[in-house]
């Protein structure tokens, strides 16, 4: 299977996007605990077409955080997310 450069770019837009979160995670371990994107990123990958506005029960963060959008668009986030989360592992 190939995968199409379209999404591949869409991914490492959406994690320039969450570039915040990722430099908050490396400079403040009380806002971002261990696996807390890991568990976002599971939240938006099993995310209904065009969830609710409210996150679900194992939602980490604060519920104006969650955004679901588009089935495709929730996958770009948790590919995007877990990318962040092996970065963060690696730096460890």
């Amino acid at each position: 299977m190939v995968i199409q450069n379209q999404i591949v770019y869409e991914v490492f837009d959406e994690i320039n996007q969450l570039g915040s979160i990722s430099a908050r995670a490396q400079t403040n371990d009380e806002w971002i605990q261990r696996n807390e994107l890991s568990i976002a990123a599971t939240c938006y990958a099993l995310s209904p077409e065009n969830g609710t506005g409210y996150p679900p029960r194992e939602w980490p963060w604060q519920a104006s955080a969650w955004n679901p959008s588009t089935r495709y668009r929730n996958l770009i986030k948790a590919i995007a997310l877990l990318m962040i989360e092996i970065q963060n592992t690696k730096q460890e």
